[in-house]
C-alpha cells in the first residue's frame, strides 16, 4: 500500500505591521525647513510673552484684559473687509508682476476701507457702545482705525512673503512684534496703568512687523514700476474677481463665527468675565499658535506650488497634513483639560482662577481649531469659493446663533 505524503504546508507569515510615514516623507524637506524657521521665530515671541504674562496679569486687572478682548474682537472682525479678500490671491499668479500688482491693489483698497470704517464708527459711536463691556471700549474707539490698517496690511504682506517663501524674514517679524508689544505694555503698566497700555502695546507690535516685511516688497516694486499702473491694477482686479465676491463673504462669515460671540458677550457681560475668557483663550493659543499659524503659511506656499506644478498630489498632501496635526495636538489638550484650573491660579494669581475653568471648557474646541485652521485656505487656493461660502454660512449661523440664544436667555 502506497502512502501519499501531503505537500508541506507553508508557514504563514504574519503580515507586516504598517508604519506611519515620517513627517519628512509626508510634507517634504522644504516644508520642514519652513516650519522650523517660522517656529523658531514664533517660539521666541511666545516665550517672551509667556515670561511677561505673570507680570502683566498683576499690572493689569481682569477688567483691563476684558477691554482688550472686546477691542481685539472688533478690530479682527473689521479687518476682514480691509483688502476685500484680494490678499488671499497673492500666492497664486504665475507672474511676479501680477503678484506685485495684487499687493498694490490691496494697499489702495485698504486706505479707502480704513477711512470708511473710522468714519462709520465715529458716526455710530453712541448706538454701538452703550452697554456691558462696550461702554468702556467706546473710550478707545480712536485706536480702531489704525489697528485695522496695520493688521490688514500685515496680513497682505505675510501672504506675499509666503509666496516668496521668505520664512526667515517672517520669523524675525514675530520677534520684533513681541519685543514692541511686551515692552510697551510693561512700561505703560509700570508708569501709567490702565487698559490703554494693552491696546497701544498691541498696536506698536503690529507696526514693527510691517516695517520689516515691507522692505523687500518696496525694492521689488521699484524694479517693476509698471505694476502700479491703473491698467495692471484693473487687470488683476478682474482676474481674481472671485475673491472679493465669494472669498470676502466667506471670510467675513468665518471670522464672525469666531469673534462675534465675544462681541455679544461684551454687550451682555461685564469686562472682567471677558478678561478671564481672553486669558484662557490666549494661554491655549500659545502652544497651538506656535505651530498653527506657521504651518498655515507654509501650507499656503506648498499647496499653491503643488497646484501649479503637480495638482494630482494636492489631495494626498492635504490628508496627510491634517492627520499629523491631529496626532500632534491630542496629548497637550488632554493635559490642559485636567490641569488648567490649578495651573492658572498658581501662575497668574488668585484673581485668575475663573480663567482656568474657561480653559478646561475651551480645550476640545482649540484642538479642532488647530487641526482645521492651517488647511482652511484649501478651497480658496483651489478657487472653489462657492463651496467655501456655503460652509461658512452654515458654520457662522450655528455658532453665532448659539451664543446669541444663550445671551438672550441669560445662561451663565
Amino acid at each position: 500500500m502506497t502512502t501519499t505524503l501531503s505537500p508541506p504546508v507553508a508557514k504563514q507569515e504574519k503580515p507586516p505591521i504598517p508604519k506611519l510615514p515620517s513627517f519628512q516623507n509626508v510634507v517634504g524637506n522644504k516644508v520642514i525647513q519652513g516650519v522650523a524657521t517660522l517656529t523658531a521665530g514664533t517660539a521666541a515671541a511666545h516665550l517672551m510673552a509667556a515670561a511677561a504674562a505673570p507680570a502683566l496679569t498683576r499690572l493689569y486687572t481682569p477688567e483691563d484684559f476684558g477691554i482688550l478682548a472686546a477691542f481685539t474682537a472688533l478690530v479682527s472682525l473689521l479687518t476682514t473687509v480691509g483688502c476685500l479678500g484680494y490678499e488671499r490671491a497673492i500666492p497664486l499668479p504665475p507672474k511676479e508682476t501680477e503678484a506685485l500688482s495684487l499687493v498694490s491693489l490691496c494697499c489702495l483698497i485698504l486706505l479707502l476701507i480704513t477711512a470708511l470704517v473710522s468714519l462709520g464708527l465715529l458716526c455710530l459711536h453712541r448706538m454701538l457702545f452703550d452697554q456691558g463691556s462696550a461702554i468702556s471700549l467706546g473710550k478707545y474707539i480712536w485706536l480702531v482705525g489704525p489697528a485695522c490698517f496695520f493688521i490688514s496690511l500685515y496680513e497682505a504682506l505675510t501672504y506675499y512673503a509666503a509666496r516668496m517663501k521668505a520664512f526667515t524674514r517672517l520669523a524675525w517679524t514675530k520677534i520684533y512684534q513681541g519685543i514692541g508689544m511686551i515692552g510697551c505694555q510693561l512700561g505703560w503698566g509700570l508708569t501709567i496703568g490702565g487698559p490703554t497700555g494693552l491696546l497701544v502695546g498691541d498696536l506698536a507690535g503690529r507696526a514693527l512687523g510691517i516695517s520689516w516685511l515691507a522692505r523687500p516688497l518696496v525694492a521689488q516694486i521699484t524694479c517693476f514700476p509698471s505694476c502700479l499702473s491703473p491698467g495692471r491694477l484693473w487687470h488683476v482686479a478682474k482676474r481674481f474677481w472671485r475673491f472679493p465676491f465669494l472669498t470676502f463673504p466667506a471670510t467675513l462669515l468665518n471670522r464672525a463665527a469666531f469673534h462675534l460671540p465675544k462681541l455679544i458677550m461684551a454687550a451682555v457681560f461685564p469686562p472682567a468675565i471677558l478678561g478671564h475668557l481672553m486669558l484662557a483663550d490666549w494661554v491655549l493659543h500659545v502652544p497651538t499658535s506656535l505651530l498653527g499659524q506657521n504651518l498655515a503659511r507654509v501650507y499656503i506656499g506648498e499647496f499653491s506650488e503643488r497646484r501649479r506644478v503637480s495638482p494630482q498630489t494636492c489631495r494626498y498632501f492635504f490628508l496627510k497634513f491634517t492627520s499629523w496635526l491631529l496626532i500632534l495636538a491630542s496629548g497637550p489638550m488632554l493635559a490642559v483639560y485636567f490641569l488648567s484650573p490649578i495651573v492658572f491660579q498658581c501662575i497668574f494669581g488668585n484673581n485668575w482662577m475663573i480663567a482656568g475653568q474657561f480653559a478646561r471648557v475651551l480645550a476640545p474646541a482649540i484642538l479642532l481649531e488647530f487641526v482645521v485652521s492651517p488647511v482652511s485656505t484649501t478651497l480658496f487656493l483651489s478657487e472653489r469659493q462657492g463651496l467655501q461660502l456655503a460652509w461658512d454660512i452654515f458654520y457662522s449661523v450655528l455658532v453665532c446663533g448659539t451664543v446669541a440664544t444663550a445671551a438672550a436667555l441669560q445662561w451663565e
